[in-house]
């Protein structure tokens, strides 16, 4: 089942309601996908019929003397399928030309704040502004976060000499801790006191023109 980040909170209600442990996984990677394509490809080329084979004898015979037998079969098989080269995705988000980072630390935390203090202390404000979707694990000990693939290898060798702090790019999205939601808290508020309703109050001066300030007003 695939969800966007800001759906997340219904799939806390499902887990809560019905009993039951969803299992969350990364987004797709290019590997994967390359790997599941490379087996339709297979099929394909096993629908084809011998009586063409000798008419692609001559360029075959050729590929295979600039790349050799394997390597010629495999980029056969990538132009097959699209993939003449591949782009980095996130793992948090499946989003393409992003890095999926993850920070490992030796203390527990509350939250992602620590290890956004540190992106700052080592890289500066600028770097910090990079990062993007910071999550916090499920140990309290580490977080995952996105970063632009063209700066992934010198942030990693930069973080290398970071005193307390293991730097790695994950294969498979570790465990994350649920993410706090207010419209989700909200709603468990009116379930305990009561129905309420939302409406837009005006500003102060009671005219409604201008900025708007969110009351409530219990029915």
């Amino acid at each position: 089942m695939l969800y966007k980040p800001n759906q997340e909170f219904m799939i806390n209600q499902v887990e809560r309601r019905a009993r039951i442990s969803v299992q969350r996984v990364g987004a797709p990677q290019s590997s994967d996908i390359v790997k599941a394509s490379g087996d339709d490809a297979i099929k394909c080329v096993e629908s084809v019929s011998d009586s063409v084979l000798c008419h692609f004898k001559e360029a075959a015979e050729k590929l295979i003397e600039e790349k050799g037998p394997e390597n010629a079969l495999c980029a056969a098989l990538a132009y097959i399928t699209g993939f003449t080269e591949l782009t980095a995705r996130s793992l948090l988000t499946s989003e393409k030309g992003y890095t999926t980072f993850m920070f490992s630390g030796e203390q527990e935390v509350r939250s992602p704040g620590y290890f956004w203090n540190i992106v700052e202390r080592l890289f500066g404000e600028e770097a910090r502004r990079s990062v993007r979707g910071m999550r916090l694990c499920s140990d309290n000990k580490s977080v995952v976060f996105d970063l632009p693939s063209n700066t992934a290898k010198q942030f990693e060798s930069s973080c290398g000499t970071s005193k307390g702090i293991t730097v790695s790019i994950p294969q498979t999205l570790p465990e994350l801790k649920p993410r706090p939601n207010e419209f989700y808290q909200r709603q468990q508020q009116q379930s305990r006191n009561g129905r309420w309703s939302f409406g837009r109050g005006g500003g102060g001066g009671g005219s409604g023109r201008g900025r708007g300030n969110w009351r409530t007003s219990r029915k």
